[in-house]
């Protein structure tokens, strides 16, 4: 049976730790919970800062030495896409879903670690094989891992936040298999969609502090006071005047929660979510299950109890109970670390692995060269009548002795060179290509897009329903202002938006209106918030004189399951809109490589 197991969640406002003992049939005992939080609204405070001094307070606290850790990667979106491969042998798996990987993942391989996971499933004979890719940047993964290697803090398994989450979920709790999960942490928050043996993940920008930011700014109180506020909402006097602050901030919750899954939905044709589970310590806040529930028509569940974990007396009730709501990811990552999780993903690159491994493999050399040479030692004792005898063992000792200093030399430039080749990637940063293109645009469109849900807008007739997305992008080299020997690129981007307006009284009305409605506001966001370049006059194109009868053909409103009657027997005016985007380019600076990196 697996060891004692210490699954570590670090979030950009908190430590939660939690160890874990394994029992039989993947149960396990948590004999050890410990919670450090960082000030809330501390003036000036540094996050890499706020996360060192927590893990070394929890060395101090716990004794972690000797059992494995599982740590999470704090606060970052997660790169992950269903794929389909060619049916194939098992051991040619692994090849053909790395050639695929290089087509899908938009960022170089040598700057990502990436995994996969196969979907388990029946498949027939010719049925192609389903998986899911996983991917995050080196930069992201070794800014994360200085601040452990800072204070020496101890890491055997690197995981994704919403990846721990879902190994938890679908372990202990009784999610089925068409359900949706929002973890809403302090500063980010995720949607973890479970279809079956497949599983999805999209970032939320609507947090835990958007809505204490609104009642800070209701209520001009500190944030730490607003904070608990949040919390403690349900037992306060004010409570419905408390409610009516926070409810403009769950509208735009729904209305993410309402894209996110209409997405998914458009991916997997014939998922039907039967319930949705609120996780993280936001889901304390007011009325918050009752309010998703009902604008969501979905069933929505808080985590109440733990079903295969049992929980040691030496851990206070009062305490385990408060926290409950946000131990999902420490609980995901301790599985992964006994060998109970599904997604068993490492993203410790391999060069951190093999540095972590020699390191654990010196001190036992260290000890058995020690052992020879008291063993050595000894023998001169028993043998000190033969002076000869002792100088060929004193001989042979030294040799040893030279041996191990020569391989402790040979480790310790090793050791320099891994250092340096984590640096490197810091260094040798390619300025002129940006990579996340792709997600900066789509979010931004997002920002733009009128809620169809408002009363205000449906009243103003200024509904926007999208059809189609579609993006390119093109790689073009660079060598000017280049270092000697290096060959960087510059991504050209273009945006293809198909959808429909409401019928206005001409076309050149229903252009006016997604020009002002959605064009020119999504251009302001790309200039000013992501310092974007535009090239050209975005074009806009009203694909029919007269209105469309219906948005929709009557097959694709059956095969995404849309009421008939959905839009009431309205007409619409089909548009396209392209837009063409060059992301800034900015040439190397030799004086400060790491500097100004888009």
């Amino acid at each position: 049976m697996a060891k004692a197991v210490w699954g570590v969640d670090v979030s950009k406002f908190s430590v939660k730790a939690v160890r874990l003992n394994p029992l039989r049939d993947g149960a396990a005992e948590i004999t050890h919970l410990d919670v450090i939080e960082y000030p809330i609204g501390q003036e000036g405070a540094d996050e890499g800062t706020q996360i060192r001094e927590a893990l070394t307070q929890l060395m101090k606290r716990q004794r972690l030495g000797g059992e494995k850790v599982v740590v999470s990667l704090p606060g970052h979106t997660t790169f992950n896409r269903f794929i389909k491969i060619p049916p194939t042998e098992p051991k040619k798996v692994a090849q053909l879903v790395k050639f695929e990987a290089q087509q899908h993942i938009p960022f170089p391989m040598d700057q990502v670690v990436w995994g996969y996971q196969l979907v388990e499933k029946e498949y027939g004979p010719g049925d192609e094989l389903e998986l899911v890719l996983f991917a995050v940047k080196k930069d992201i993964i070794y800014q994360f891992l200085s601040h452990l290697n800072a204070v020496n803090f101890p890491c055997d398994v690197l995981q994704f936040s919403p990846v721990a989450l879902y190994n938890f979920l679908v372990h202990d709790q009784d999610v089925g298999t068409n359900c949706f999960v929002l973890d809403i942490g302090a500063e980010n928050s995720d949607l973890v969609v479970i279809d079956g043996e497949k599983f999805w993940i999209r970032n939320i920008p609507i947090t835990g502090n958007t809505i204490t930011k609104a009642l800070q700014q209701k209520f001009q109180i500190p944030l730490a006071e607003a904070e608990k506020l949040k919390v403690n909402a349900s037992s306060s006097q004010q409570a419905q005047k408390i409610f009516g602050v926070v409810q403009p901030v769950l509208r735009d919750l729904v209305g993410e929660i309402h894209r996110s899954i209409g997405y998914y939905k458009s991916l997997s044709k014939t998922v039907r979510f039967e319930k949705m589970m609120l996780v993280g310590n936001a889901s304390k806040t007011i009325n918050l299950q009752r309010f998703l529930s009902q604008n969501l028509q979905i069933e929505a569940l808080k985590l109440a109890k733990l079903n295969k974990f049992s929980v040691s007396n030496s851990v206070p009730e009062a305490q385990f109970q408060d926290y409950l709501p946000t131990l999902g990811v420490a609980c995901g990552l301790g599985l992964q670390g006994m060998g109970f999780a599904r997604n068993k993903i490492n993203l410790l690159p391999e060069e951190e692995l093999k540095k972590r491994e020699f390191a654990k493999k010196k001190p036992i050399f260290a000890a058995a060269v020690a052992v020879v040479i008291a063993t050595t030692g000894l023998m001169y004792f028993k043998a000190d009548s033969d002076k000869a005898k002792w100088t060929e063992l004193a001989g042979k000792a030294g040799q040893v002795t030279s041996q191990f200093k020569d391989l402790n030399n040979r480790y310790s430039g090793i050791e320099k060179q891994i250092d340096a080749a984590a640096v490197e990637p810091q260094k040798l940063k390619v300025l002129n290509l940006r990579r996340d293109t792709a997600t900066v645009v789509l979010n931004a469109l997002s920002e733009v897009l009128p809620e169809n849900e408002s009363k205000e807008i449906a009243d103003a007739n200024g509904q926007v329903w999208i059809l189609r997305v579609d993006t390119e992008e093109a790689l073009d080299p660079v060598t000017e202002g280049m270092p000697r020997g290096v060959i960087g690129e510059t991504n050209r981007f273009s945006l293809e938006v198909e959808g429909g307006v409401p019928a206005q009284a001409s076309s050149n009305d229903a252009l006016n209106l997604i020009k002002s409605r959605i064009v020119d506001r999504f251009v302001e966001v790309l200039k000013t918030k992501h310092k974007l370049e535009i090239d050209g006059e975005p074009s806009i194109e009203i694909l029919d004189q007269k209105p469309f009868s219906r948005l929709i053909t009557k097959a694709d409103e059956g095969m995404m399951g849309l009421p008939s009657s959905l839009f009431g027997g309205r007409t619409f005016h089909r548009f396209k809109i392209n837009v063409k985007i060059l992301p800034s380019k900015v040439v190397a600076d030799a004086a400060n490589p790491g500097g100004n990196n888009k």
